[in-house]
């Protein structure tokens, strides 16, 4: 090893190292506090987002989040509600992608919403790395595309992700509930968000398709895609057999799920991928459970496994 070599991956240790003291304080700052705590803590933002939440008008935002960067959201879905009082989103699975992506790494995100993941990969990889960003909902998109559309390393697709290449039928929840949009049954989603679904037609892809079309080799993906995460897999069994990337799948089994989050594990179990989640701010082995609540679980080939548990 040269000393230059070395150097960088001080430099990119030390750099990892720093964002995750910055999710930890910017979480910390406000995971203990009661309603009052952090309304005294964010008054604003927290006063802004509630009027937004109670009202129901729709409004963008341009917000920072916890490491510095500029995103576009709209109050008051609440992704974009709990990104724009925090500065950050699902603390889990933000301090997995900060451990697991590098230099150059190639991050696919399927299901992107407003693209959060993809600029904190955007962060982390570098001009060298490369983020390909799936989003079908077209009014999410247009979001999603503000975001990326500075960074020229990032590509944004208009799409689904499928087990074969097709037209589907998308449920659109509206502006309000946009992160729960799906072309299966939403799940997790209020009663008074379902009555005004809206159904349109969305191409998808088979990603084994696209993969090998665009010449990608994915280090890292996240499938994100409420409930169609096994038809997804589906249509990768060969970019899993092959080129071996980690996968990052959100869990959680309701009334509504017709496929257990158990079944899409049990299929990457298969191709010789094995489970890990975040606990208690370490990476962790994780046993395949019956039944889910709401969580991400990262699918690891076996080979990788190792290299994970010991950061």
């Amino acid at each position: 090893m040269h000393f230059g070599d070395s150097f960088t991956m001080n430099s990119t240790a030390s750099r990892r190292q720093m964002l995750l003291e910055k999710l930890n304080s910017h979480a910390s700052f406000f995971e203990d506090r009661g309603r009052i705590g952090k309304l005294l803590g964010a008054p604003e933002k927290m006063v802004v987002s509630e009027f937004s939440k109670r009202s129901g008008i729709v409004s963008g935002k341009k917000i920072s989040t916890f490491w510095g960067g500029d995103m576009h959201i709209t109050l008051p879905e609440p992704v974009s509600t709990f990104l724009y009082r925090y500065g950050y989103f699902e603390e889990g699975l933000t301090a997995f992608f900060i451990r697991a992506l590098k230099k150059g790494d190639t991050f696919m995100d399927v299901g992107s919403h407003y693209g959060y993941f993809s600029l904190l990969a955007l962060e982390m990889i570098g001009p060298e790395g490369k983020v390909i960003a799936f989003e079908p909902t077209p009014r999410t998109y247009a979001v999603l595309n503000s975001n990326l559309s500075a960074f020229p390393n990032a590509k944004t697709e208009n799409m689904a992700a499928w087990s074969e290449d097709s037209t589907l039928e998308l449920t659109d929840l509206g502006i309000g509930w946009s992160s729960h949009n799906s072309l299966m049954v939403p799940k997790m989603v209020p009663d008074r968000a379902a009555k005004h679904a809206q159904t349109h037609s969305v191409r998808a892809v088979k990603l084994d398709d696209y993969i090998a079309e665009n010449n990608v080799r994915p280090t890292l993906m996240k499938i994100d895609a409420e409930s169609a995460e096994l038809a997804i897999l589906t249509g990768m069994t060969e970019t899993m057999r092959n080129l071996r990337p980690i996968i990052s799948v959100e869990v959680g089994d309701d009334s509504a799920v017709t496929v257990k989050s158990s079944e899409v594990l049990e299929f990457a179990s298969r191709y010789g991928y094995q489970h890990l989640a975040y606990a208690n701010g370490e990476i962790v082995r994780h046993e395949i459970q019956n039944a889910y609540d709401y969580d991400n679980i990262f699918m690891t080939p076996e080979e990788k496994v190792a290299d994970l548990l010991d950061q």
